[in-house]
């Protein structure tokens, strides 16, 4: 799993010219009673769901101010590993499993397009409006196929 997420990350950097070198997202695989409880205290849904995103930064649609990175970023880089943290997502695996078989495709592919929604909203992406929504499906779809796990 961990190579299919790191194929995604890959991906989704350079599909918005990111560098994975100095860019991080945390990702946690929960139950759903973990998902549950963080929807209700974060979205005040009570219920489980697929993928939650818990962005750090405030970002536009995958753009960084990449010229003057260290400087504009230099707040929010990890000490430890010198990277950005974008911020972290938590997926469900019971849920992923259970819309995977819904949708007739692997399980990895429906962990890698959760992991993909998820770091697309930290990198900015919303899909609260119609145009949203189509700039986010289009960033999904490019990114999937590039890696093999398009629809």
């Amino acid at each position: 799993m961990e190579e299919l997420l790191e194929k995604v990350f890959g991906a989704a950097c350079e599909e918005f010219g990111l560098n994975p070198a100095r860019i991080n997202a945390n990702v946690f695989f929960v139950s759903k009673s973990e998902i549950r409880a963080a929807n209700r205290e974060h979205r005040n849904i009570d219920r489980a769901t697929d993928v939650l995103s818990f962005p750090m930064l405030n970002l536009n649609e995958g753009k960084l101010d990449l010229k003057n990175f260290d400087e504009v970023y230099k707040n929010d880089i990890n000490r430890e590993t010198n990277k950005l943290d974008l911020g972290d997502i938590l997926i469900c695996c019971s849920v992923a499993k259970s819309q995977a078989r819904l949708y007739g495709h692997s399980e990895e592919r429906e962990i890698a397009f959760l992991y993909l929604h998820g770091l697309l909203h930290l990198l900015g992406f919303d899909h609260i409006n119609e145009a949203d929504e189509i700039k986010m499906r289009a960033a999904q779809t490019q990114i999937l196929e590039s890696i093999g796990q398009g629809v």
